[in-house]
């Protein structure tokens, strides 16, 4: 994951379309808009994060700063 979207792991088959991803974070979650842009059948697939609202981004730029210090730590 990063701020410009994500690797979805999944066998289900994909198909290029645009949805909606819910992120969860502990107990706080949020849901971002994205376009599948990658597939790789059985494995799963590339979402790019389309049109996000800056105080979403904000939020998710924290979590991400969470996850890469306690990956350090």
């Amino acid at each position: 994951i990063s701020l410009g979207g994500c690797f979805v792991r999944t066998t289900a088959p994909s198909v290029e379309a645009i949805g909606v991803l819910r992120l969860m974070f502990g107990r706080k979650s949020m849901s971002i808009a994205g376009r599948i842009i990658h597939a790789e059948r059985g494995r799963g697939f590339g979402l790019k994060f389309v049109d996000v609202p800056a105080d979403v981004r904000r939020e998710l730029a924290a979590h991400l700063e969470e996850l890469k210090s306690a990956l350090v730590a």
